[in-house]
């Protein structure tokens, strides 16, 4: 409906005549492209569909560290100065770009939890390449890891909770 609607030049029709409580709640199930271009507009709807909430609400979906970890919000938007420029709309096309993927994380053979990774940067990992499972053991003091692998061609990733799994799992 909405992308017929931006087709229409933006004519929302009896939409109009809905309160913005009602509509706020409408876009609020609209994925992040569609309340873009909605955003764009200079109308009413355009003026609802810019509100913070509903852009924090879609980047929590896709990554809910974000929530609490200011030093995350540094990571992926170097000009960001906390704490009073959280733009979730801002932030919403950085982690819509990230690849995320669910993983269980084991270590010494046993399972310790179901974690999402984010390759925020370095090489891109792609679903065909990596394994669900991480296993994760350290035999080795961090600050020699350059002396293992070349941290240009290295895959950098954000481990965070399970909330995204959980969502994804759930839709």
């Amino acid at each position: 409906m909405a992308a017929s609607v931006l087709k229409s030049g933006g004519d929302f029709g009896g939409l109009n005549m809905l309160t913005d409580r009602i509509l706020l709640q409408i876009f609020s199930h609209l994925e992040g492209p569609i309340l873009a271009q909605i955003a764009g507009q200079p109308t009413r709807f355009g003026r609802l569909a810019s509100t913070e909430d509903l852009w924090r609400c879609l980047v929590l979906k896709q990554w809910s560290s974000l929530e609490t970890d200011d030093c995350l919000w540094q990571l992926l938007d170097p000009d960001w100065t906390p704490p009073a420029d959280k733009s979730w709309k801002r932030m919403y096309p950085v982690v819509a770009e990230v690849p995320s993927f669910p993983c269980t994380l084991m270590k010494s053979g046993r399972a310790m939890c179901s974690m999402v990774f984010h390759n925020f940067a370095g090489f891109r990992i792609s679903e065909e390449i990596i394994s669900s499972t991480l296993v994760v053991e350290r035999r080795f003091p961090i600050a020699q890891l350059p002396n293992f692998v070349s941290l240009e061609s290295a895959s950098i990733l954000y481990f965070g909770n399970t909330e995204w799994l959980t969502t994804r799992l759930m839709n």
